[in-house]
């Protein structure tokens, strides 16, 4: 049944084109819409009869005629529409106010059920992270609203929803990447994602076009393939540290809970101790002097501390990276070549990414 800002609405989109009176009138005979405010609140008991008899009813008089249109959606009548008016105008305007009415009304009905969607969708994504429902019962409410049963589900997916993103356009243009099977919802200010893809391929693909087709500062982290032994609550807190770990130091970027081990163990350590640690390590170099470490140590790590590989990488002689790594390693008292100096400050600066 509508309300009265719905009714409001359609009675202003019918008012640009019938200037007669317009008014819709709620299938208890209450007149919950009108061009005329004084109407709006009172009972029209012709309209009782369009309620009973679902057929259009006209009040003919020679000044003043009054047409009482039924709406119906899926056969139901929701609401009559009137208008008041002069016979010829009535007549001429009344197929066309059953047609704008019924439109306006399937995308009002629309709406409504997209929104109570949205609402089913994050309880059940609710009670799945934090309930204490038996399985049996969340698969049967999960197959009520069209859903899969929990154990189809194989990656949860947790989006960063930072401050200058939040807007319903954006909202629209996440779950757009979903499929009809997938549960996603907003909760907390990110973005979480059951999804029901099979393979890892298949998951990465998806979050690479994600990821670029968006063009936005945020961060995804993606789970381990879940199984029927995986706890979702536990996933899901994993998840949501890794995600503030890396928008906390605006690191943006797709991160896989298989690879970040070494991340979570550093964010649960005490912020205080991360920033002693950080000091303590870098005491003797200026702030060039880390941003030029930084360069040479992480590609030092990924090329397993081969040097011909890293200086190429840089793009720079290899006598230039060892007279650089040279200069680095006599301010901090020991050569960055050790692979154990190498991991001590490939550490530091990743703390200090997040201190």
């Amino acid at each position: 049944m509508l309300n009265k800002a719905q009714a409001k609405n359609i009675i202003k989109h019918l008012a640009d084109i019938v200037y007669d009176n317009i008014f819709i009138i709620n299938t208890d005979g209450l007149v919950i819409g009108s061009n005329l405010e004084e109407t709006i609140g009172t009972y029209d008991e012709t309209a009782k009869i369009v309620n009973n008899t679902k057929m259009p009813y006209i009040q003919n008089n020679a000044d003043n005629s009054k047409l009482y249109l039924p709406i119906f959606i899926d056969n139901e009548l929701v609401i009559v529409v009137g208008l008041n008016g002069s016979f010829n105008t009535i007549g001429k305007y009344g197929e066309f106010a059953v047609k704008i009415t019924e439109i306006l009304c399937m995308e009002t009905l629309y709406n409504e059920r997209k929104a109570i969607s949205v609402e089913n969708r994050r309880n059940l994504i609710e009670n799945i992270l934090f309930g204490n429902e038996d399985i049996e019962i969340i698969n049967r409410k999960l197959n009520i609203e069209g859903y899969y049963s929990l154990d189809k589900y194989k990656y949860l997916i947790v989006v960063s929803r930072l401050e200058d993103t939040i807007n319903k356009r954006f909202d629209e243009k996440i779950f757009s990447y979903t499929s009809k099977t997938d549960l996603y919802a907003v909760f907390h200010n990110k973005y979480i994602i059951l999804t029901t893809i099979g393979t890892s391929s298949e998951l990465k693909s998806r979050m690479d076009y994600i990821y670029k087709d968006i063009n936005k500062k945020i961060v995804i982290t993606v789970s381990n393939e879940l199984t029927n032994d995986t706890s979702l609550y536990n996933e899901y807190n994993k998840l949501t540290v890794l995600n503030d770990f890396y928008s906390s130091g605006n690191n943006f970027g797709k991160y896989y809970a298989d690879k970040v081990d070494l991340e979570l163990l550093i964010w649960n350590v005490n912020p205080e101790l991360r920033l002693s640690y950080v000091n303590r390590i870098f005491t003797k170099f200026s702030q060039s002097d880390i941003i030029e470490l930084k360069k040479i140590v992480i590609q030092l790590v990924k090329n397993n501390g081969r040097l011909d590989s890293t200086s190429k990488n840089l793009f720079v002689h290899i006598n230039t990276l060892n007279y650089r790594i040279n200069k680095l390693s006599l301010k901090y008292g020991e050569s960055i070549k050790d692979y154990r100096v190498l991991m001590e400050l490939y550490i530091a600066l990743m703390v200090n990414d997040f201190k």
